[in-house]
């Protein structure tokens, strides 16, 4: 995109903004998709546009002096930094060959523009949903009058039961009264008579702890005297024991050499079994090799005597070697021939 067109993109772009009151979306995805060119304009460019921003400075200077005072008022503040941007503009152009100004103030112009449609927008969202929370709190205010309404109706309806209930009450704690008199005059008869049981008892008791005072003395006497018994046949066990003990250990020390002897003993046997019975493997072994080489040299005779004896059939058959067999005689030839 070069300096000219991108000069008619941004003068269209004002003029479209001056004839409509907001912004479109469309039209500002357009600016987004503005580049800054890069690199300086010649002569030519730069010529025309100067012509073009001084007729534009011109026009707007125009605009606002024909414009009503109120009209002046309230776009004052944007045609005078329109204005200023020109002539920004204008001086970048002279000075530098650029209008890098102009870009930066259109980009950040677009970007405001954008906050403002989306804070509108908000605010419409905003409003919508405060309408649609007024309507729900009135929805909310005519359920809750339904349910008061409600509620006073139960409470009128439980105050009478409650009414009911005093009455009753009142009624049953006169009978009540009645019935707990005559059970405590029932009551104080079962006293007296659980009283002389008592009496009673507890006579029958006294005697019988005096008789069992009695019998645990006579108890006592008892087992103080087996006591003094089982201890005087404790230390008689205890010296048995430390005798016997003593007996019982010499005996063990007895026992524990002798076994060890024995031990000692059955070691040497098993290491003699052990030599007896390699002697023994080794003599079978042997004796398995000499009948193995017996039967193996039995069966060599037999299949050389088999051979033997089958040559000689075949020598006998074929009359070779001292089989053979030998001509007649010229008589025998003629005998055959008669």
């Amino acid at each position: 995109m070069d300096w000219l067109s991108l000069i008619d993109q941004v003068v269209t772009k004002d003029k479209e903004d001056g004839e409509t009151e907001s912004p479109d979306t469309s039209n500002g995805q357009a600016w987004d998709e503005l580049e800054k060119p890069e690199g300086e304009l010649d002569d030519f460019e730069i010529a025309w546009l100067l012509c073009v921003l001084e007729t534009l400075s011109l026009q707007l200077s125009i605009l606002h002096a024909r414009a009503p005072d109120q009209t002046q008022q309230s776009s004052g503040s944007s045609a005078k930094k329109l204005l200023d941007v020109i002539e920004k503009t204008i001086s970048q152009l002279k000075e530098s060959r650029t209008f890098d100004h102009l870009h930066t103030t259109v980009v950040e112009e677009l970007k405001r523009r954008k906050e403002d449609l989306h804070v509108e927008r908000s605010n419409e969202e905003n409003e919508r949903r405060i309408r649609q929370l007024q309507s729900q709190i009135r929805s909310n205010d005519k359920i809750k009058m339904r349910d008061v309404n409600k509620k006073q109706e139960i409470i009128a309806s439980l105050k009478d039961e409650v009414q009911n209930l005093i009455a009753k009450s009142e009624s049953r704690m006169r009978y009540v009264n009645r019935w707990h008199n005559a059970l405590q005059g029932e009551n104080l008869m079962r006293c007296e008579n659980a009283e002389i049981e008592l009496k009673w008892q507890l006579e029958s008791l006294t005697n019988r702890y005096n008789n069992e005072i009695i019998v645990n003395d006579k108890i006592c006497a008892f087992l103080t005297g087996q006591i003094e018994a089982l201890e005087r046949d404790l230390s008689d066990w205890k010296e048995k024991y430390s005798v016997e003990m003593k007996r019982r250990t010499e005996r063990i020390s007895q026992l524990q050499k002798k076994a060890r002897k024995q031990q000692f003993k059955l070691q040497e046997l098993k290491s003699l079994f052990n030599d007896r019975q390699k002697e023994m493997e080794d003599y079978l072994k042997f004796k398995e090799e000499r009948r193995a080489e017996e039967e193996r040299e039995r069966f060599i005779n037999e299949c050389a005597t088999k051979i033997q004896a089958w040559w000689r059939g075949t020598m006998v058959r074929k009359g070779l070697g001292p089989y053979k067999r030998r001509k007649k005689a010229p008589k025998d030839k003629k005998k055959k021939v008669k």
